[in-house]
């Protein structure tokens, strides 16, 4: 068997590939978030240990509060883009102009989902 056809293994409506590149993504911003997260909590205490405001030991303290349930839901958000997953329809945004020149009349004055599209577009089979 070649790996060319293991990889297109369909596995709840999407490939092995797309399943391994959604799972590298997953990991990658994961483990970024929490390097971030890591080094500026280091950094900027050093900075809020020579000054006398409170407001610097708060997002120093806010950082180091930050909890891996955040993180792990951003790296599953950031892994969802990469993956079809009929049941969970998420907009990122809507950049093409057909599109949204489809969807325009039904926006909300400030270019919100109005409660017609949203439930419309809940809908198993819509192409809202």
């Amino acid at each position: 068997m070649q790996a060319q056809n293991i990889l297109e293994w369909q596995f709840y409506h999407n490939s092995l590939r797309a399943w391994l590149v959604a799972g590298i993504v997953f990991v990658v911003i994961a483990a970024v978030l929490v390097i971030v997260r890591t080094l500026l909590a280091r950094r900027l205490e050093k900075i809020a240990q020579r000054t006398a405001t409170t407001a610097d030991d708060a997002i120093v303290d806010l950082l180091r509060r930050t909890r891996y349930f955040f993180i792990l839901t951003a790296a599953v958000a950031g892994a969802k883009l990469f993956l079809d997953l009929p049941e969970i329809r998420v907009v990122h945004a809507c950049w093409d102009r057909q599109s949204f020149a489809q969807l325009k009349p039904r926006l909300n004055a400030d270019h919100s989902m109005s409660a017609d599209l949203f439930v419309s577009a809940c809908r198993k089979g819509s192409r809202t």
